[in-house]
């Protein structure tokens, strides 16, 4: 394995070129965009992210091994967040409903969570943020474009 990260990328890269496109010409035409990446410093660039993305693994490796509530720090938002949709969305509508029906009382006044920064911070914690999914709306925007 090489220890430059762009070589890397780039073993990498013809790798799965090879894997994927199972004709030669396929296979040109990709290892050519691949090179055209690399000319154009794309490739140092998604070769950075990459490095970034090793390095904060290695700190979520790092966080997990400390176990207690440092290592259940997530464990413990999701929790919350898990209990407030439950609250807000079931067990609210649910035992409203409950006293309406049996009881034959009017809806009882209860407590209501503000869900938006809830939303937030979930999405956050599944990898669905706002970048997240900027990304995801500039790669799908991007195929087929070219160069």
């Amino acid at each position: 394995m090489a220890l430059d990260p762009i070589t890397a990328v780039l073993n990498i890269g013809n790798d799965l070129i090879q894997h994927f496109f199972p004709s030669a010409i396929e296979q040109s035409k990709a290892k050519a965009t691949l090179e055209q990446l690399r000319q154009n410093g794309e490739l140092a660039v998604i070769a950075e992210k990459a490095q970034l993305q090793i390095a904060q693994i290695a700190v979520d490796n790092t966080e997990a091994a400390k176990g207690g509530l440092m290592g259940d720090w997530r464990d413990g938002i999701g929790w919350v967040c898990a209990l407030i949709f439950g609250w807000q969305y079931f067990l609210q509508p649910a035992l409203t409903w409950f006293v309406v029906v049996v009881f034959k009382q009017p809806p009882p006044v209860l407590p209501h969570f503000d869900i938006g920064p809830t939303q937030q911070i979930m999405l956050g914690l599944l990898g669905l943020s706002a970048n997240g999914l900027k990304q995801i709306e500039k790669r799908f925007t991007n195929v087929g474009t070219g160069p």
